[in-house]
């Protein structure tokens, strides 16, 4: 489901609340005739991903010794 999540987050050029990311799931989820997940585990995967986004993609404090 994390992987859906943020597909659908780089999918759409807007930025999506975390219902709208839901509602999308959903959808999906419908077409394949697969159960949907709960608006919950949306906010749990988005603080995961928060969590990974700050540990992978810090900015370097020292980003001038590369140029």
């Amino acid at each position: 489901m994390a992987l859906t999540v943020y597909d659908i987050l780089h999918s759409d050029k807007e930025f999506m609340w975390p219902r709208d990311i839901w509602r999308e799931l959903k959808k999906q989820r419908s077409q394949e005739g697969l159960p949907c997940e709960s608006l919950q585990d949306v906010h749990d995967v988005l603080k995961i991903l928060d969590t990974i986004g700050a540990l992978v993609v810090k900015p370097d404090p020292d980003v001038e010794k590369y140029n």
